[in-house]
């Protein structure tokens, strides 16, 4: 690319319709040499109404553009100026085609120049970042964006963010970046172009010296791993007095009685009290619990005697690794040497990823991903494709490079040396702490073997979450119509059976070619049998979404359960023994040969859990055994599902025996003064339990405001009504709001509703399922004021939102659980065979907890101040409305009345 005349473009428009709309505004910016050298703006006249939403979003009101000129006027100026030019704009697309719209409208030739989009290379060069909008990056690299969404200021914005990306591609090492420009024939205009201008450059003025931190590997430049410290341990005196703790940490970290309290029992439970198990501690929201329970492992946890923390999600892992533990070094330097642990499939494959680029594909994001990546592997230790920080992984690409783990590497490959997975192993080994989440902890049970080694310690964090993992992972399930769609891309011509035959038949020994045969005859088959299968289910389903499997609709499935169970077993049976002779002569094969297999061996794992299913679903009879299926009618899928709840029970799990002591703890755990209930939820009968009241004063701090003109005659809320509660309460606040759901289709109903009523407020609506992962929205929620965040079920707690951050929750209806749907149906069923109320043993007092958990976001420290709304007045209105108020601090104000004057008490509470 010769031309080195930047033309950084930015638009306001009255709309995105090229044919309909207008400009209203127009930035641009000259960048030569590495340095801004000129910029024009102006107010455009759209001869046309800007409409509120426009205004809103700009600040550019149509008293503004009243006097400026039109765009036929200034047309030939910035159709001069633009001559000659790199066209450079963010989303290019955009910007360059309205314009030459515009252009073709007052009859100016159409502009032919280069172009360079800065949201592709922004996506490329700095691939860790959690978004590529330019008010978000701007942010990012401090960057002075005075008038977001103004021309002339994105314009500026966007002319930094050029020469930030090249100076970023002038750090690239040469290798990686000829790898990326080969890549990069799919991106926008010319942006290849300009990627190689810079390689150009780059080639006359250096040789290929790798920095210090870089080494290359099989044609892969990768950051080097940090060497792991050998383990510093002494066996210094825990400070179990205030003065102790004080002299220990008082510079660094405020003293507090109930976490120095919370401190003491984990010692003691692990330390000195050698008969007893299991303890439970409640420890009240905001006492730093974490904290609490990490100064006591430094003095107990060594390499020999580990010691395991479990949370529910892995957001709250990276937490733990990146926030608090780092805070205990400022004071106990070298004491824990923790390592995150995660299943092998959030990490890269290097191999794989190798070969990703041998054979590349021509899909653009494909693409995309690959560049990303190359400049990611510059960066990351970890090799957890997390730090991507993408929406979903569920693209084919990252299925392509997820790591299977360590059994399907190739130890004679050049890069197992810089296997990810491998360093963690090592790590694990070299580690006094490891990090889990609950998910991982619980699916010890179903692994081959174990991969978490055995621990003296073991720290079960907002513990209430466990049973419902439990759940979760002891429940199985088959979606008909995606398991055809496998068999389907095994058997079929050209699909991954005749792929392989194809490829590597040379290297097959004649039985395994016998035995692919085979097994491609039997799938095709046995795929007839499971389109019956699937068409007896829909028949027995009759248009219901979810529909319990008694023995008796079982029997009525029109199908050879003994024939289609042997078929099934049957081709377990020959795919693992092909897979078997494949391992065992692993080695013979390249990469890429074994990059083709893989969907075999992942196919045969899938496939004994299948036939598990399969065969539990048809033949097993247990009362604690429950069977239902889903009918998707949109999609034309059914899914098959499987609970057995006495699987449930820490009694089945392998991998709490593995562990000397344990500590449950969490801030909502018991009920009134009844203690038994997560206990009983989890199978435990031997345990201690401790409760650390809250240091909070609910009466200054916090309000409960209970609305009771809502509905009539005791009526549930519909989405208008609901939708019409919340902006009522949202159109009185700048402050943050979370706005908690007890079902998806609600969530995005009034989402749906609201959207453009709080866009017109300039607040944002962030959603569940609608605006990204659950990580990626709470990370945009702390840093945007005054946003509004709708959730489900995973969002009622176990998130840490500081009083700043949060000051307002909604609770739109009480978080009872739907007792029509078939598994709570279910479980409600065998709850009763054990002579239990189901809704006074299990459903009130998962509500009550829910209750307790969202005051829990609102109350963080004394330092806080916020209110919580709830929408339901089955609460004043119902018998156990008294036992659900009974879950909140009595000390907190309970306010009923008209929502239109608990909103001006909510007014007045939090200025």
């Amino acid at each position: 690319m010769s031309k080195t005349t930047y033309a950084v473009v930015d638009l306001e428009t009255t709309g995105t319709n090229a044919t309909e709309d207008r400009i209203i505004q127009i930035g641009i910016v000259l960048v030569e040499n590495g340095r801004v050298v000129s910029t024009y703006a102006t107010d455009v006249n759209p001869e046309k109404t800007i409409s509120p939403v426009i205004q809103e979003l700009t600040g550019i009101s149509n008293e503004q553009v009243k006097n400026a000129p039109i765009f036929e006027d200034i047309a030939p100026t910035i159709h001069s100026l633009l001559a000659e030019t790199v066209f450079v704009a963010h989303n290019i697309h955009f910007d360059f085609n309205f314009l030459n719209n515009e252009f073709e409208r007052v009859g100016l030739p159409l502009m032919k120049n280069a172009g360079v989009d800065t949201v592709e290379l922004s996506q490329i060069f700095f691939p860790t970042l959690e978004s590529y909008r330019l008010s978000d990056l701007s942010q990012y690299f401090g960057f002075v964006h005075e008038n977001p969404h103004q021309a002339d200021s994105d314009a500026l914005v966007t002319a930094d963010l050029l020469l930030e990306i090249e100076k970023k591609i002038m750090t690239i090492p040469l290798h990686t970046l000829e790898q990326i420009v080969r890549l990069s024939d799919v991106l926008a205009f010319e942006s290849q172009a300009f990627l190689q201008h810079r390689l150009e450059r780059r080639r006359l003025s250096e040789g290929e010296h790798l920095p210090e931190h870089l080494h290359e590997n099989d044609g892969l430049i990768l950051r080097n791993k940090e060497v792991q410290e050998t383990l510093f341990f002494n066996q210094e005196t825990y400070p179990k007095t205030k003065k102790q703790k004080l002299r220990l940490y008082g510079a660094v970290n405020e003293y507090r009685d109930e976490q120095a309290r919370f401190m003491n029992m984990v010692y003691k439970h692990f330390h000195e009290n050698p008969t007893e198990k299991n303890l439970f501690i409640e420890a009240a929201t905001g006492i730093g619990k974490t904290l609490g329970y990490l100064l006591p492992l430094a003095f107990l946890a060594t390499k020999e005697e580990k010691a395991v923390i479990a949370t529910p999600s892995i957001l709250l892992q990276e937490q733990l690794m990146q926030e608090v533990l780092p805070k205990m070094e400022q004071f106990l330097p070298n004491k824990l040497h923790a390592t995150l642990v995660k299943s092998a499939r959030h990490y890269i494959d290097l191999v794989r990823f190798k070969e990703s680029l041998l054979h590349p594909k021509p899909q653009k994001q494909y693409r995309l991903y690959q560049m990303a990546t190359l400049v990611w592997l510059l960066e990351t230790q970890t090799g957890d494709l997390e730090e991507l920080n993408q929406t979903s992984y569920t693209h084919f690409f990252y299925e392509d490079i997820r790591h299977r783990g360590i059994r399907f590497l190739n130890p004679l490959s050049p890069l197992y040396v810089d296997d990810f997975l491998c360093a963690v192993k090592e790590k694990i080994g070299k580690s006094n702490l490891l990090i889990v989440n609950h998910a991982y902890l619980v699916n010890e049970n179903v692994r081959g073997e174990f991969a978490l080694p055995k621990a003296k310690y073991l720290i079960v964090d907002e513990a209430h979450h466990l049973p419902n993992t439990l759940l979760q992972l002891s429940s199985a399930r088959c979606n008909l119509q995606a398991f055809m769609r496998e068999l389907k891309s095994l058997f079929e011509d050209k699909g991954v059976l005749e792929v392989v035959e194809e490829e590597i038949q040379e290297k097959l020994s004649q039985t395994i070619l016998r035995r692919v045969q085979l097994l491609r005859f039997s799938l095709s088959n046995f795929d007839r049998n499971l389109e019956h299968l699937s068409v007896e289910c829909k028949k027995i389903a009759h248009g219901n979404e979810e529909i319990f499997m008694n023995e008796e609709q079982i029997e009525q499935l029109n199908i050879e359960k003994e024939i289609f169970l042997s078929q099934l077993a049957e081709i377990w049976q020959i795919a693992k023994e092909i897979e078997t002779e494949l391992f065992v002569n692993i080695e013979q094969f390249s990469s890429y040969e074994q990059y083709i297999m893989t969907p075999i061996f992942d196919f045969t794992g899938k496939l004994e859990e299948i036939l598990m299913l399969f065969t539990r679903f048809f033949s097993e009879e247990n009362t604690s055994l429950v069977k239902w299926l889903t009918n998707f009618t949109k999609t034309q899928s059914i899914t098959l599902h499987l609970q057995d709840f006495e699987r449930s029970m820490l009694d089945f799990s392998t991998w709490y025996a593995r562990f000397e002591k344990v500590l449950f703890t969490s801030g909502t755990m018991k009920i009134g003064n009844n203690k038994k209930f997560l206990p009983t939820q989890l199978g435990i009968e031997q345990y201690g339990f401790r409760t650390i009241p809250s240091p909070f004063d609910y009466g200054k701090q916090a309000k409960l405001f209970l609305p009771t003109d809502l509905s009539e005659n005791g009526e549930l809320l519909n989405k208008e009504q609901l939708s019409q509660a919340i902006l009522k309460i949202l159109e009185n606040t700048e402050k943050s709001t979370l706005v908690l759901f007890s079902s998806k289709e609600m969530l995005t109903d009034c989402y749906n509703l609201l959207q453009p009523e709080l866009f017109k407020l300039g607040k944002e609506i962030l959603a569940q399922d609608i605006s990204g992962s659950k990580e990626k929205i709470m990370k945009r929620f702390r840093f945007t004021k005054g946003a509004a965040l709708f959730g489900t079920d995973s969002y009622w707690d176990g998130v840490d939102l500081p009083g700043d951050v949060l000051e307002l929750l909604i609770v739109t209806k009480l978080p009872f659980e739907n007792p029509l749907r078939p598994f709570v149906k279910s479980y409600y069923d065998y709850l009763s065979t054990k002579g239990l109320s189901p809704f006074s043993s299990l459903s009130l007092p998962k509500a009550a907890l829910r209750l307790r958990q969202g005051l829990g976001r609102l109350i963080r420290s004394s330092s806080d101040r916020g209110v919580m709304f709830i929408l339901d007045d089955r609460i004043l209105t119902k018998g156990y409305g008294t036992r659900l108020l009974a879950v909140f601090p009595k000390d907190m104000e309970k306010n009923e009345g008209k929502l239109e004057d608990l909103v001006e008490k909510m007014r007045e509470f939090l200025l």
